[in-house]
């Protein structure tokens, strides 16, 4: 053997001269194929002005110098260039790629493209030796998945898929903390999604878990709203109910004025009269009717209210609790502007209807959109306590910059507890009803004098209010046929009665439209 079995280098003869020949050799052989680093592969022509110790792989069809040497390994080494046939097993960093290459026997492959191709591997370890219990482990900050695209030849989504063998295994996310768990999502032994939650790690709930053949959501340990959901405060909240008429004149700087069930208007100071009536609701304003206010030359900073009343006991569960009050508006004016403001007052005294106590005093700005859209007003805690005394909320619009012909309508109004408004849930007509007779009510009734009894007490009708009122009623009565005597009433917060008080004819028959009115 006269050369090294891998890498071809001379061996010196024992009786050889020019040794030194064999040997230097040797060297350039050794310095071109250790720690192989070559500038480019594929190269199939010489370069025109190498350096010393360039380095190429070629290619087939080599020319010039390189004439007779494909895929070999070219090096340039004192003036010429020495060619080296690769073997098996090669390894070789290509510079201008920032690839390495392994030689196989026939071609050299690039060991990224290798790496790409992984098959069949028994674990994995990424940041982190990975151990029995977990054979692929990756111990990152972030993670991405992203879908290939079409333009890769991609479908644009991506799916990530958790197979179980059957319906009683488990295919589950684990979250933990400090390696213990807290929260975990997923099929966990049937096919239904369950959500659980544990506190230590060892004492598991269900939050939520669904059926797969109904897709029906469970709650078994209950469901609790980041806002709790209670009846909302506001009577006649999207003005379906005007038993005292659909249209009322409020005149200017005229405060209080009663309108639909349970609101009422304030004027000022606009030195016009406004119109307040019922009106469809707009499109994208929850409900069937609405409010609506006009007026023709408002002054500037001349202001329309619509308020709303609150006996003690309707507020009293959100005194000194934050909430949120909602509602839906819509407003344009001819000149000008308009700018939204909310206030809140209270009484001085259980109930007293002063509304003396600036609670929110200085008014929440908002903007009036000028198509229907829901504002919301948060409330703090502090600004709703007093609450219980009762109270008064003010809607006000307000002409800005100029004179102008406002008008405005508004509806959905709701007050929530929390920081959030909730979706807004109109009220039944059946239950709506009974909340405005308690303030307000109509009706008609009859009286017949009997024929044997002409005396003052010739006639009486009486009965039981169908809804208790909040205080014994203001009665007013108006006589529709038969005497025209009004007939006296006496009135209590639950019951009615009519009577003659005057003599008369036996036989008369006298009937009547009367109205109640208990409002605040």
């Amino acid at each position: 053997m006269t050369t090294t079995a891998h890498l071809a280098l001379p061996f010196i003869d024992a009786a050889q001269s020019q040794k030194h020949v064999t040997h230097n050799a040797a060297l350039e052989i050794l310095d071109a194929l250790a720690q192989i680093a070559v500038l480019a592969r594929g190269v199939t022509a010489p370069p025109a002005t190498p350096a010393e110790g360039d380095r190429h792989l070629l290619g087939a069809g080599c020319t010039g110098a390189f004439l007779g040497h494909d895929g070999q390994l070219a090096a340039w080494q004192a003036g010429a260039w020495n060619f080296c046939a690769p073997q098996a097993g090669w390894i070789a960093y290509v510079v201008a790629e920032k690839s390495i290459l392994a030689f196989d026997g026939a071609a050299w492959n690039d060991l990224g493209e290798a790496i790409k191709g992984l098959d069949d591997l028994g674990h994995l370890g990424i940041g982190a030796a990975y151990d029995g219990t977990n054979p692929l482990l990756a111990k990152l900050n972030v993670a991405l998945f992203t879908a290939r695209g079409t333009a890769e030849g991609g479908t644009g989504d991506l799916r990530i898929t958790l197979n179980k063998q059957e319906s009683g295994n488990t295919a589950s996310f684990l979250f933990q903390d400090g390696y213990s768990g807290r929260a975990e999502i997923g099929l966990s032994g049937d096919d239904g999604l369950h959500f659980k939650t544990s506190p230590d790690g060892s004492t598991w709930r269900e939050s939520l878990r669904t059926d797969p053949a109904t897709g029906a959501v469970l709650f078994p340990s209950g469901a609790v709203s980041a806002s709790p959901v209670v009846d909302n405060p506001v009577v006649n909240s999207t003005f379906e109910l005007w038993m005292a008429g659909t249209t009322f004149s409020v005149a200017a700087n005229a405060y209080g004025v009663r309108i639909a069930d349970g609101w009422v208007a304030n004027n000022g100071p606009s030195g016009v009269a406004a119109t307040v009536s019922q009106a469809p609701a707009p499109v994208g304003m929850p409900g069937r009717l609405a409010c609506n206010l006009s007026a023709t030359g408002v002054a500037q900073n001349g202001f329309l209210d619509v308020c709303q009343r609150f006996e003690g006991q309707r507020v009293a569960h959100l005194d000194s609790v934050a909430g949120t009050v909602s509602f839906w508006v819509a407003g344009a004016t001819t000149g000008g502007t308009l700018a939204g403001s909310v206030y809140l007052l209270g009484n001085g005294a259980l109930d007293n209807g002063t509304y003396s106590v600036g609670l929110v005093g200085g008014g929440i700005a908002f903007v009036v959109p000028a198509v229907a859209g829901r504002v919301t007003v948060p409330l703090t805690a502090a600004q709703t306590a007093g609450l219980k005394l009762g109270a008064e909320l003010y809607v006000r619009i307000t002409q800005t910059g100029a004179a102008g012909n406002p008008n405005v309508t508004f509806g959905a109004c709701q007050w929530d507890l929390g920081p959030v408004a909730q979706p807004f849930v109109p009220r039944p007509i059946e239950r709506e009803i009974p909340l405005c007779q308690r303030y307000y009510q109509a009706g008609a009734s009859a009286l017949y004098r009997a024929a044997a009894v002409a005396s003052l007490n010739g006639g009486m009708t009486a009965f039981a209010l169908p809804t208790p009122m909040r205080a014994a009623p203001t009665v007013t009565t108006a006589v529709t046929s038969g005497p025209t005597a009004v007939p006296a009433v006496s009135a209590s917060p639950t019951a009615l009665r009519f009577w003659w008080g005057a003599t008369g004819v036996a036989g008369d028959v006298q009937t009547f439209n009367y109205t109640l009115d208990a409002r605040l």
